[in-house]
């Protein structure tokens, strides 16, 4: 990813490709101390055995260290506010396939990470910082929310690309508080909407980069001009399916983002005070075919 950027990149490419492996490198690094406590403390680094066992050998301050190490490195991948500050640089600077990697492939990384190892293999060290990345979870959505707004005013210099990683660091805030509540059903949620995002998030990238290789710009009053219209003047099909992909972004009715968003609002806001199960325990499988 960083020589997509930095060698196939555009404006600003240097600095974008710099700050995206600074971010991710010291975040991998905090991440594998953490994923060796673990693995030393439980005896192997079997992530099966891990999630069996369910936190059992470990220690509930053991659980709270690791948790935090490999929270850290995991936020700095899904990216969580406030470590997200390295992804607009990134998407913007980045050519068309590496925005569409980064955000259908790369960034699902990071909430798989918390899915698959943390929930089951740390339970009780989860569920201490769970109300916190509840927290920075919408305080996410906020900030990526009015990020956007504030790059669509008129004579602000937006960028298409750019609005669209800002609106990426909200859709995972969702992810994040679906999985914060550590019930099935907000987990659940969490995970159809991961995949929602990386699906409709890869298709507006995709066809941002069309609309710039037909127009030259993916400023928003370039493209807006006089009438705020002028895109479906130049490139009318174009424009169409640039529409429905933001519609489906923004979880319309109908869309593969909209039931995803409500399972984290209707999860139970307090876990379980039992140990969370694996995601491969009977009650999680039952979970996933009960209706959002």
């Amino acid at each position: 990813m960083y020589f997509l950027i930095a060698r196939w990149g555009g404006e600003g490419r240097a600095e974008a490709a710099w700050r995206f492996i600074l971010y991710t490198l010291l975040g991998s690094v905090v991440m594998l101390l953490g994923l060796l406590l673990i693995g030393i403390e439980a005896g192997t680094f079997d992530m099966v055995a891990l999630a069996t066992d369910n936190g059992r050998s470990l220690t509930t301050s053991v659980q709270v260290i690791a948790v935090l190490a490999i929270g850290i490195g995991l936020a700095v991948k899904t990216p969580m506010w406030p470590l997200h500050s390295w992804l607009p640089d990134a998407h913007t600077a980045a050519p068309t396939v590496g925005s569409v990697l980064l955000a259908g492939v790369l960034l699902k990384m990071g909430t798989y990470g918390f899915v698959r190892i943390l929930l089951p293999a740390a339970p009780d060290g989860f569920r201490t910082f769970a109300p916190y990345l509840a927290a920075f979870a919408v305080v996410g959505v906020i900030y990526g929310s009015l990020a956007c707004l504030a790059l669509t005013r008129r004579g602000a210099n937006g960028d298409l690309k750019r609005l669209i990683a800002y609106s990426s660091v909200g859709h995972m805030g969702f992810v994040l508080l679906g999985i914060a509540t550590m019930t099935p059903t907000g987990v659940n949620g969490a995970l159809f909407a991961n995949i929602a995002h990386g699906l409709i998030t890869g298709l507006l990238f995709f066809l941002v980069g069309g609309l710039k290789d037909r127009t030259g710009s993916t400023d928003l009053d370039t493209l807006a001009k006089e009438t705020g219209a002028a895109l479906y003047g130049r490139a009318p099909r174009l424009g169409g399916l640039l529409a429905f992909a933001a519609v489906a972004s923004s979880a319309c009715p109908a869309s593969p983002g909209s039931g995803a968003r409500c399972s984290p609002c209707s999860a139970p806001s307090t876990p379980p005070k039992a140990s969370a199960a694996p995601p491969s325990s009977p009650s999680w499988r039952s979970a996933r075919s009960a209706p959002c």
